[in-house]
């Protein structure tokens, strides 16, 4: 911690290198929070779809819960259309439907 504390403490180094600090904290945070809003609202698509799901067929198989918990944004938003109009679970999950 010597050399950082000396770097810190230098008249025009430390400045610079706190304002670079302070930058990258910030941007940091940032993303940070991004990265969090975007995880929690894939969280809840997948909750809300998986409730949708046991109302509409009751318990689920297990390769319907594997499919759900490794599932991206885009195929949470297409099974969640195709529950709408979905026969059978299988239909939901189907690749090769509209």
């Amino acid at each position: 911690m010597p050399v950082l504390n000396s770097l810190l403490d230098h008249q025009v180094l430390g400045r610079e290198f706190k304002k670079g600090l302070a930058e990258g904290l910030e941007k940091g945070l940032e993303e940070g929070l991004e990265k969090g809003r975007e995880e929690g609202h894939s969280e809840g698509e997948t909750y809300l779809l998986h409730r949708m799901l046991v109302r509409r067929f009751r318990k689920l198989p297990k390769w319907a819960e594997v499919r759900l918990a490794s599932a991206g944004r885009k195929d949470l938003e297409a099974w969640g259309e195709r529950l709408l109009d979905a026969k059978t679970l299988r239909d939901v999950f189907s690749a090769d439907r509209p």
